[in-house]
This record gives C-alpha cells, structure tokens and sequence, in this order.
C-alpha cells in the first residue's frame, strides 16, 4: 500500500513541476520561432520582448518595429505594433496535450486610436488567434473570428465568419495554409463604404535549402468595391500568386498579380496583369544573398555598421549568384479594354558583372544589363485611355513605335549600354548615344 502512495505522490509532484519546466522550454520555442520570424521578414525587427514566466501559464509582450532595420537608427517615426500572447503551459490542454497553448492579440498604444476602436468593438476582441505547440515541435495556428457586426452612429461593420488555418512541421521544414472570409463590410454615415466577398488563401510548401520552399501559395478576392462621394471603384477576381517550382539544383520562382474587370469613374478595364518570373535561380547560392540580406537589417541597432562590414561577403554571393546566368523574364505586363489590349513581354539578364561593377557607385553596372523586350498596344486602346490619337501619333513620328495592323509595336533591346528600339539607336542620358533627333510637328 505504501508503494502506491509514494507513487501517487511522485506522480502529483511530477504533474506539478512540470507545467513549469514545460514553461521554460515553451520560451525558448516562441523565441526561436521570433528569431526565424525576423529572418523571413527583413522590414520586421523587435525592439522589445518581455516575458513574464508562472507555473501554470505566461505571458509574452513582443514590440515589433516596421522598417527601422532600413532607417540610420530607430527614431519616434518608426511604426511600432506590440503583440501580447498568454501562454498556457502543457501537458494538459484543455482537451489535449501539447507543450503551450498560445493567445495572442495586437495592442493597440495609440490613445486616440484605441479610443476609436473602444468605440465600435468595445472591450471585445473580435478576431482571435491561437497557437497550439506540439512536443514534437509541430504548431498550428488558427486566426478566426464568428460572424459578427458592430454599429455606431458613425460606423457599421459586418461580415461573416472567418477561419485561417497555418500548419508548420516540427522542424519547420513544411507548411500548409488554408483560409476564407467570405464577405467583409463596412459603411460610414458620409456614405463611404466597402465590400469584399469571397477572399481565400490557400498554400504549401517543402523546404528546398535555408529558407528557400518549394511552394505555392494564392491570395485570391472575388469581388472588392470602394465607394466615397461620386467615387466608385470595383474590382473583380483579384489574385496573386506565387510559385516556386524545383528543378534539380534550380529554381523558377513565379509572381502572378492580377483582375478581371476593374471599373472607376474614368477608367474601364476588361482584365490587368502583372506577371514575372524569375528563372533559372541557382538555389544554394540566392540563398546565401537572400539570408545575408536579410541579416545586414536584423539588428536596428548597427543596421548601418552591419551593412557594411557585410558587404563583401553580401558582393561575393551575389557574384556567385549571377555566375549561373539567371534571368527575369516578364511573361506578361498587360491590361485589356473593350478596344483591345496592351502588352508588353521580354527577357532582363545580367551577363560579365565582376566585383569592381559591384564595388563601384553610379551607372557602371547597366551597361552589364541585357534586355529584350517587346511591347504590342492596341493603338485603339491608347486613343481611348488618352483621349486622343495625338499621343499615338506622337511616338511614331519620334521612332518609338511603329504602327502595325491596328497596334503600335516596339522592339526594344539593351546591351553593351546600347539602346536600340526598333534598329535605331537612341540616346541615353549619361551613357551617350546618337543625339536625339529633332521632333517631328
């Protein structure tokens, strides 16, 4: 008998230390994961962490400094956002078990700010955000919100509800995310308003090297329309995404950003795209550039110092880099009107960089630049966009463009500091060239 007593003591005394060793090693987690936070993130830095550790439950206040990593030194012009996470140490998680349960939510320290907001939400938190923390390592966080709405006599907000969902591996080498809001609205008694419907976010990805993944991830927005006095803009099928697909030691990293119809007062558009790619990246060594960049701004304190000492090693990578002739292609830069379309496709190469072009200030490494680029507008489309066909006839009359069945067409091509467009040569400011030829009236 006395056996099973000591062990149900050992057990109670085990039970109750270890929420705090489960504490501590919590801590350290949430600061690992700020820490990797602050390397994928370049214009993000922390200012200040306190973390106040119990036996049950802590809490953590992160102030976080946007774009100060950039700037000579923090100054009181730098935008500031402080995060406040209660902790809830494991094992025992409400109905499961786990190393920390962590609550978070975004402090607002601008009393005026803040008072606008007491206004319409009151002491609610509309918007919750919870991070459960495996042993293993693995976390997933949940960023929800019930369909809600909240109304003053200034203000309305409505919308239905939210649900994002982010899962990482243990080691952080996968993740997924998945996510939708179906409508969002507000309204304001001077008759502004807005509407979203239909936003969603989808993605995964596997670690390839460092921080780079093999992924793909998509933003997408069925509908967002704006109003303010006469002012009205709509959007439709707004999408952005990026992609990275993985082919043996190299990569091609995409970025769509696009809409349907886009309709304002003054401006008419059937569809607009905005697509880029960059290929053939060699991924071991963009990697390294990526990760010494982001490391040159990780300490606000000696950005400046930090730059600069880094900057040979930061100039040798990049060489490195350029070694393996990547280039970024522009699949497509277009919008389209009921008149017809304008685009603009090509290639944008770096070819011959040595260190001393990058050592050296001023334009000496355009002239490594290599560029060919096509652009084909409907010259009925610029008459309408302009208002006029004199802006038409004007790049034509000055060799810019050539008319071509209903288009005006252009062949542009940079090399060895040369610009040519359409095989005539043209003048550079700052790199010479033929002298420009007078207008045609």
């Amino acid at each position: 008998m006395k056996k099973y007593i000591i062990a149900a003591v050992v057990l109670v005394v085990a039970l109750a230390i270890a929420p705090v060793a489960i504490g501590k090693l919590a801590e350290r987690r949430i600061n690992d994961n700020l820490d990797k936070l602050l390397i994928e993130v370049p214009f993000l830095s922390i200012s200040q962490r306190e973390f106040h550790g119990g036996w049950f439950n802590s809490e953590l206040d992160v102030t976080f400094e946007l774009f100060s990593g950039l700037l000579p030194g923090r100054g009181d012009g730098v935008p500031r956002l402080t995060v406040h996470n209660d902790i809830r140490h494991g094992p025992i998680l409400g109905s499961g078990i786990g190393l920390a349960r962590v609550k978070s939510h975004v402090v607002i320290t601008d009393a005026e700010m803040r008072r606008e907001l007491e206004k319409i939400f009151g002491d609610d938190q509309p918007f919750d955000i919870n991070t459960v923390i495996g042993f293993s390592g693995g976390a997933r966080t949940v960023v929800s919100s019930d369909a809600s709405m909240y109304e003053t006599k200034e203000d309305k907000f409505d919308w239905d509800a939210l649900k994002l969902v982010i899962d990482s591996s243990s080691d952080g080498g996968a993740f997924t995310i998945d996510g939708s809001w179906p409508r969002f609205e507000s309204k304001s008694s001077n008759g502004s308003s807005v509407a979203v419907r239909g936003m969603r976010m989808t993605g995964s990805g596997k670690r390839i090297v460092g921080d780079l993944f093999d992924s793909d991830v998509e933003f997408a927005v069925e509908e967002m329309r704006l109003e303010e006095a006469e002012k009205v803009v709509s959007f439709e099928k707004l999408h952005y995404v990026a992609s990275t697909d993985q082919k043996g030691d190299f990569l091609d990293m995409g970025f769509r950003l696009g809409s349907g119809a886009i309709k304002a007062n003054t401006v008419n558009l059937r569809e607009a795209h905005y697509d880029l790619t960059i290929r053939h990246v060699h991924a071991a060594s963009f990697d390294k550039v990526m990760s010494a960049m982001k490391a040159s701004f990780g300490d606000t304190k000696n950005a400046s110092s930090n730059f600069q000492s880094n900057k040979d090693a930061e100039n040798r990578d990049v060489l490195e880099f350029l070694k393996h002739d990547p280039e970024l292609a522009i699949d497509r830069i277009a919008i389209a009107t009921e008149e017809g379309e304008g685009i603009i496709k090509g290639t944008i190469r770096l070819r011959g960089v040595t260190l001393e072009d990058l050592q050296a200030s001023g334009l000496g490494l355009l002239t490594k630049v290599v560029a060919d680029i096509d652009v084909d507008i409907s010259e009925a489309m610029l008459a309408k966009l302009a208002g006029s066909t004199e802006s038409a006839d004007g790049v034509v009359h000055e060799g810019l463009a050539e008319r071509k069945d209903g288009h005006l067409v252009s062949k542009i091509l940079f090399q060895d500091g040369k610009l040519t467009i359409n095989g005539k040569e043209q003048a550079i400011p700052g790199l010479g060239g033929p002298a420009p030829q007078p207008a045609v009236e």
